[in-house]
């Protein structure tokens, strides 16, 4: 992952048309499975302490990604 955001600065820097980026905040992710297909709590909790060890990088599933891109889009929409 490091050599990513190492690349990515590269890039932007290398880009005289982009936006300046702020890359300390910039983070990867990795979206795989589904929490349903973790059964049983040890099972849970083991996949949430494997997640929890890595910085960098957010470890997601597809149906916890659904759910923030549903509740951003319920954002969005509404009017202020």
């Amino acid at each position: 992952m490091e050599s990513a955001l190492t690349d990515f600065r590269d890039i932007v820097k290398q880009t005289t048309e982009a936006e300046p980026v702020e890359t300390a905040v910039v983070r990867g992710a990795v979206i795989a499975g589904t929490l349903a297909s973790i059964d049983g709590d040890a099972r849970r909790l083991s996949f949430m302490r494997f997640r929890e060890g890595f910085q960098g990088v957010q470890i997601l599933t597809f149906d916890e990604l659904g759910d923030r891109l549903r509740g951003l889009h319920a954002m969005l929409k509404t009017q202020p």
